[in-house]
This record gives C-alpha cells, structure tokens and sequence, in this order.
C-alpha cells in the first residue's frame, strides 16, 4: 500500500509544482509587458580602424562582416527590428574590402528600403544610396550598372525645393547615363534613355548626338532600329533618313574590318591608308623643278 501513496503524492506535488511555474510565468510576462522596448546594441570597429582591428586579415573580417550584416538584415524585418546599423556595417565592409563588388550591388538599392518593405523617398536614404555608387563608380569604372542605377537617383529619386538644385540633380543624372552608355557591358538600346532625359531637360541637340553616336556604332540592328525610331522621333524624317545614309556609308567603310569594334574602328581613323603611294595623284600641273627664279613658288 505504501508504494500506490508514494506514487499518488508525486503526483499530487508534479502538478501543484506545475500550477505554481504557470502562475510564475504569467506574473512574469505581465511584469515583462511593462518593461521598455528593448535596445539592440552591434559592436562594430570603426570603418577607419577596421584594418587595424583585424590585424591584416582584411577579406576574411569582410566576410563575416557579410554574413553579420545579413543576418542583421533579415532580423530588421521582424518585431521592433530597426536598421540603424546598417550603414555602418557597409562602411565596415567597404573599407576592408573594397573590391567586394556584391556588396556595392546589394547596398545600393538595400539602404533605401525600411523595414516595412517600403521603398524609402527620404532624401538621407537617397543620398546613402549615391554615397555608395559613387564609391562603386571609382571602384568599378566599366561598370555600367553603377552609372545607370546612379544616373536614375539623381534624375528622378533626390528631390530640392530649389529649381535650380533640383535641375542640376537632373542634368548630372543625365550625365552619369551617357556614361553608363558607353561602357563595354551596357546594353546597346541605353543611347534611348540618355535621349529621353536629356530632351526632357530640352536639350534635344545632346539627345540627338547620344543617338548619332550609339546608331553609328553598334552592331545590334534591333537595338539601331529603336534608336533610329528615337531619333526620327527627336529630330524628324528629313535627319533621320541623313542619318541612315551616314550609318550605311559607315558599314561600307568597315568591310573587312568588321573584326574591330565599331568605336575601335573609329578610334583608329577608318580604314589604314595604302601603303602604296601613287605619285600620279600627288602629282601638280605645274613643273616644280623647271620653274623660272622669279615665279611664285604655291604647293598648295
């Protein structure tokens, strides 16, 4: 008999122990409740100190980093989660590896959205972003990506109440897709938006002359053909048929030179010149050697 009351007092203490931990718990969650909100803290170096810090192991501490700003990044999206730390992450990131060219690709559009999943119009996440493709701009300069997506904040995303700032913003947008344009991975229809901006801006010569310069040299005949719709669009159909004469007597002038790219082939002054020299068509009318010494002597 005594083993069955042994048994039946565990028991009975098991679930008066169990009653008393779930009253504890909900006195410490009610306790919890009034409690503030709270503060995460990440310890990171400077980004001026951070190749000291890692004692010259500087890809290995970028690559943690990586991983640590991710893992900061995915936890912004979840209760009171914030992003205050972000761009001292990619600082971090950037000045111990600087040629970390998926950081610049992530960065660039990540530090304008908040945690909400809200692309952010502010004008300190605007200019966070440009901080970072400027950055990538001189690291990467044949990169087009970096100029297009650059170009794109400063025409349409950064905003000043000042009409002559707001302008400039514009026109050097302008600017930086001309030059994404002209890179060797930029796609060859690029020439279109360069057009498109600068005409907005009313500068339709510049249009014009971006698509003068892209139809002549590419080889993509759907991406000339969009271009030459721009352009006859732009300049109208008397310029545009010049234009198309130009472009065909530029395609006979690299026959058999097709091998060098159009720009090559510009750079290099068309066609090299005959290694023959054909004196009949250097030749005068006049006798150079038999002149008399009192007639004026004209080469030209």
């Amino acid at each position: 008999m005594k083993a069955p009351v042994r048994i039946a007092g565990a028991m009975a203490a098991l679930l008066l122990a169990l009653l008393a931990s779930q009253a504890l718990d909900r006195r410490a969650t009610h306790a919890r409740e009034s409690w503030p909100i709270e503060e995460q803290y990440v310890t990171l170096p400077s980004a001026d100190s951070a190749r000291l810090v890692y004692l010259g192991y500087n890809e290995l501490a970028a690559d943690i980093t990586w991983a640590r700003m991710l893992v900061y990044y995915g936890s912004g999206f979840v209760g009171e989660g914030d992003f205050r730390y972000l761009s001292k992450f990619i600082d971090n990131i950037m000045a111990l590896d600087p040629r970390f060219k998926r950081l610049y690709t992530w960065a660039m559009y990540t530090v304008t959205v908040n945690e909400k999943h809200q692309v952010s119009t502010e004008k300190e996440d605007i200019l966070e972003s440009i901080k970072i493709i400027e950055r990538a701009m001189k690291e990467f300069p044949d990169d087009y990506e970096f100029f297009w997506v650059g170009g794109i904040r400063y025409f349409l995303d950064l905003k000043s109440d000042d009409p002559a700032v707001q302008r400039s913003y514009k026109e050097h947008g302008s600017e930086l897709i001309e030059l994404a344009m002209e890179k060797p991975d930029a796609p060859s229809n690029l020439a279109i938006t360069a057009a498109s901006l600068r005409s907005q801006l009313g500068q339709v010569e510049q249009a014009r002359a971006n698509l003068t310069k892209m139809i002549l040299t590419t080889d993509d005949l759907q991406a000339r053909a969009s271009m030459m719709h721009s352009f006859e669009q732009i300049a109208g159909e008397g310029l545009a048929a010049e234009l198309v004469q130009a472009t065909e007597q530029f395609a006979k002038m690299r026959t058999g030179y097709t091998q060098y790219p159009p720009d090559l082939f510009v750079l290099m002054g068309g066609p090299p010149a005959d290694p023959v020299i054909d004196f009949d068509r250097l030749a005068t009318d006049r006798d150079l050697f038999g002149a008399d010494e009192g007639d004026e002597l004209r080469l030209f």
